[in-house]
């Protein structure tokens, strides 16, 4: 079976060759800066300027991105980034002139941001209201329902409809969110209140931290609540449903975090098989004080699992 191939001009690709060059789908090879573009409707919105100066900062020493670029190639006229802007950026800051790519078979707008979807979901930096926005995208551009699209990138329904909450907030505090200026946590609570009460809300908010302290979700969630009774705000619920009360959100919080904590756990396992843990005595974290938290989870665990076999029969 033969292989498959774009042409591009030698001179797009820096090459000093004249006429048309043949790069093979499925390659890594370098191509300069320039002849990149970013995707006008890649999930990542924010870019954080210190992390770009870090990462520019190794990559001038290495004279490359540590990791290829995927693109897919454009009429040869530009190569669209289909996962990598961040190194893109970083690449550009170090003033390097070309970079590793991996050439992407031809693909649509819809496909490429499917595929950017699913790269960055994977990567722990990306806010909820990235992940919601590119996620809306996807159910537009496809048609897909919740489970659909859940099906599709891996998540579950339940997640699908915590993070599209997001897009209920105002442009200004999506923007906060975005910056890691407001927790996610908070930013939820916030999203169950019209635009008005949203800012009214947020104001409360940092007027309890303006000290420097931290509010955790379940307390923020026992403020803001006090502060809608006692303005008259209406906390908005979705069509048909009851009233949130904050044993529900507790519960909501709880399923979220205990499926990332699973995921969590997964990991640990997998670490703990190959025997990396042990290296891991030496750094941050000693493996006792790790043995020590896990413990303390499963015992918390066991009680509550203890109360709910009651509360069930």
């Amino acid at each position: 079976m033969g292989k498959d191939f774009i042409e591009v001009k030698g001179s797009k690709l820096g090459i000093d060759k004249k006429g048309m060059v043949r790069v093979e789908i499925g390659s890594v090879i370098k191509l300069p800066v320039g002849f990149l573009r970013g995707n006008p409707r890649q999930p990542r919105k924010y870019f954080d300027e210190e992390g770009l100066k870090t990462m520019a900062k190794s990559y001038r020493r290495r004279g490359d991105v540590e990791y290829s670029v995927m693109v897919v190639i454009k009429n040869g006229k530009f190569a669209m980034i289909v996962d990598g802007e961040r190194r893109w950026r970083a690449a550009k800051m170090a003033g390097i002139e070309k970079i590793s790519c991996q050439i992407c078979s031809p693909m649509d707008d819809k496909e490429i941001l499917l595929v950017s979807t699913k790269a960055n979901l994977c990567r722990e930096d990306m806010s909820p209201i990235e992940e919601a926005i590119s996620i809306k995208r996807l159910m537009d551009d496809y048609g897909w329902n919740q489970r659909e699209v859940a099906d599709e990138i891996g998540k579950t329904s339940f997640e699908i409809s915590n993070l599209l909450k997001y897009l209920k907030l105002g442009s200004k505090i999506q923007e906060m969110v975005v910056q890691r200026k407001i927790g996610k946590g908070i930013a939820k609570l916030l999203s169950s209140f019209d635009l008005r009460g949203q800012k009214i809300m947020l104001q409360s908010i940092i007027e309890k931290t303006k000290d420097g302290r931290s509010i955790h979700p379940n307390e923020a969630s026992r403020i803001l609540r006090k502060e809608a009774a006692d303005r008259g705000l209406v906390i908005k619920r979705a069509r048909g449903k009851k009233h949130i009360s904050h044993t529900d959100l507790t519960i909501s919080h709880v399923m979220t975090t205990t499926q990332r904590f699973v995921g969590a756990l997964e990991e640990l396992a997998l670490i703990v098989n190959d025997g990396s843990l042990a290296k891991s005595a030496k750094g941050k974290i000693h493996p006792l004080e790790l043995i020590k938290e896990l413990e303390r989870a499963e015992k918390i665990n066991s009680r509550v699992l203890e109360i709910l076999d009651v509360v069930i029969a």
